[in-house]
């Protein structure tokens, strides 16, 4: 089919904007241009905003589960989850796992099982911001291997700034450690500029359920240190982190 090319415009203007919207701003006085480019910010501004996967395997290994993050609004965001149980060949439905309830940009999950006096849950940690604040570290909960969550809980709080973009891991009946980045110790620099690598651990729980978080973080890499990650290798957790290239330690408990 001949469509003049318009379709063939819009396909590729579009895939192109969702890199970089600036480019919708110019149509170099072409007026077919400029009726795309409003036509494409329209639809970005409807389509909500979907990033920040996070895919883990259920315990019993029958099913992937994969959480995001999707914008309900310019200052709200929700974490969601679709699962798998033939390989990834079809999903589920997305549903609402986090952030319902509450006006906040959720995002940037991390997942790990911990167990404390024979309770096994997993924790999930993530950065979030609330209208007029700053973003901080939070985190939920789940009793049945990832497929609802609760008990929403601070996890760190700057003294001033930010705190985001955070990882976790663990060590089974020892503790877990919750590593972020935050520019709470910089003086005039706009987030993320300006951040350090910090972690802060837990080393018991409550009657709750709920972990113990220390409320004094430790230093692991000074600024500009960005995007911290956590994993469990040879169930040592491990932190990594961009300082002038990518950098990886294992962590120490104190």
């Amino acid at each position: 089919v001949d469509d003049g090319g318009d379709a063939t415009l819009l396909l590729h203007r579009g895939y192109a904007a969702e890199e970089d919207a600036s480019i919708l701003e110019s149509d170099n006085g072409n007026e077919e241009l400029a009726i795309v480019n409003q036509l494409l910010k329209r639809i970005l501004k409807e389509k909500p905003g979907i990033w920040e996967p996070f895919m883990r395997g259920t315990s019993d290994n029958s099913t992937i589960q994969l959480f995001y993050s999707m914008e309900v609004a310019s200052n709200d965001q929700n974490t969601m989850l679709i699962t798998s149980k033939d390989g990834g060949k079809t999903w589920t439905k997305p549903v609402t796992v986090g952030g319902q309830g509450v006006i906040s940009r959720d995002g940037m999950v991390g997942i790990t099982p911990f167990a404390f006096g024979g309770r096994r849950r997993l924790v999930m940690v993530f950065e979030t911001i609330m209208p007029g604040g700053k973003f901080h570290v939070q985190a939920l909960y789940s009793d049945n291997d990832g497929f609802t969550w609760g008990q929403r809980q601070n996890v760190y709080v700057p003294r001033k700034n930010n705190a985001g973009a955070p990882g976790v891991s663990s060590m089974f009946n020892k503790g877990v450690v919750c590593v972020f980045m935050t520019d709470e110790d910089s003086v005039g620099t706009k987030w993320v500029d300006g951040a350090s690598i910090k972690t802060v651990q837990a080393v018991g729980m409550n009657g709750a359920g709920l972990l113990l978080w220390e409320t004094s973080p430790r230093l692991i890499s000074p600024a500009n240190s960005f995007w911290p990650g956590a994993a469990s290798i040879n169930g040592i957790p491990t932190i990594s982190f961009d300082h002038g290239g990518s950098q990886a330690r294992s962590y120490s408990w104190p």
